[in-house]
């Protein structure tokens, strides 16, 4: 796909087409940015929330301008939202990085259409973004808005989770990779991890390295080096 604008369209309830204007035309429209029914829409806005559902999302790095909430579906994504985070129930999302070259490059769903800095030359490029499965939170005009991160019951996470803000999760929740929570608003409450949280860093594939993230945090900002994030023991005790 060519860098441009576009607009989601299509007909009746499902507008989920990529096109190059306002309305469907075959000729100005790609393939659909998403796997859902014929009917309705996997992927609409409205009152300032970004809302993902069906079946899977185009997979890549997908850059929220606001909040955004995961359907229960299947994700090949980094998801980065200025705002907040929250996934549904049973919502299984993989890193780019952890999926690699099958769910990126030559996805069942989407085989013409896959982005180009991860698939180059029929092999996989990973990226330290491509570590990060979620990552909420940045700095509007200089003011850190968002960064709450709210994962429903039953979620798979395969990839880092960075909260710029708060984490709370729901019961049988699992994630592959490394939790980042900054806490930017300085809550006295905390986050808030119920039921069986459980994070899981064994038997991870060789493309993905949790220890790896863009150099710049944030979804506001950029920046592609490689950064070690650093962690101090404070408190445990044994349940």
């Amino acid at each position: 796909i060519s860098n441009g604008t576009y607009y989601l369209a299509g007909s009746g309830g499902n507008q989920d087409y990529l096109c190059t204007t306002t309305t469907y035309n075959a000729n100005s429209c790609y393939k659909k940015i998403c796997i859902g029914s014929d009917w309705n829409s996997c992927f609409s806005y409205s009152n300032g929330i970004w809302a993902l559902n069906g079946t899977m999302m185009a997979p890549g790095v997908i850059w929220f301008n606001g909040n955004v909430t995961a359907g229960n579906g299947t994700y090949n994504d980094t998801i980065l939202a200025t705002g907040n985070i929250s996934t549904q129930g049973s919502t299984s999302i993989y890193s780019p990085n952890f999926v690699s070259y099958s769910g990126i490059c030559t996805n069942s769903y989407f085989l013409s259409f896959y982005p180009t800095n991860f698939c180059q030359n029929s092999a996989y490029v990973a990226s330290p973004i491509g570590n990060i499965a979620l990552l909420a939170g940045g700095y509007v005009s200089g003011v850190f808005s968002g960064g709450n991160i709210n994962l429903g019951s039953s979620n798979d996470v395969h990839g880092n989770v960075m909260a710029g803000n708060l984490l709370s999760t729901s019961g049988n929740t699992k994630v592959y990779g490394y939790i980042t929570i900054s806490n930017q608003s300085n809550s006295t409450t905390g986050s808030d991890l119920r039921g069986s949280t459980t994070i899981d860093l064994s038997s991870l594939p060789a493309t993905f390295d949790p220890s790896k993230i863009p150099s710049s945090g944030g979804a506001g900002g950029g920046g592609s080096g490689n950064s070690s994030p650093t962690v101090n023991y404070v408190w445990s005790r044994y349940l």
